[in-house]
């Protein structure tokens, strides 16, 4: 069996060790409209947690550490939370991270 894993939210590795995680979830936290340096901590501090799955998927995951942060991240569509800038939101946190060597 072959496999390719893309690991976009840290879920099996510890953001702390990647230096170019760190743009890639400035960009996450912008979309959820969280502090940068709170959302990167809560990550660090949740890894133990995510990699177990003790969020629920990706959505879930998300939604719990916004919350943490003092935020809030809802089930609609970005574009529609966003009055349909969404897809430019998320090519440019795709971009941001392509850069920063995280994708």
């Amino acid at each position: 069996m072959r496999a390719i894993v893309f690991d976009f939210f840290g879920t099996l590795t510890d953001p702390r060790a990647e230096v170019g995680r760190r743009a890639s979830f400035e960009a996450t936290a912008a979309a959820l409209g969280v502090a940068p340096e709170q959302f990167w901590a809560a990550m660090g501090a949740s890894y133990l947690k995510r990699i177990v799955g003790h969020y629920g998927g990706t959505r879930s995951t998300l939604a719990a550490i916004a919350r943490q942060c003092g935020g809030h991240a809802d089930r609609r569509p970005a574009g529609r939370r966003c009055g349909g800038s969404g897809g430019r939101r998320r090519a440019g946190a795709a971009a941001a991270a392509r850069r920063a060597g995280a994708a």
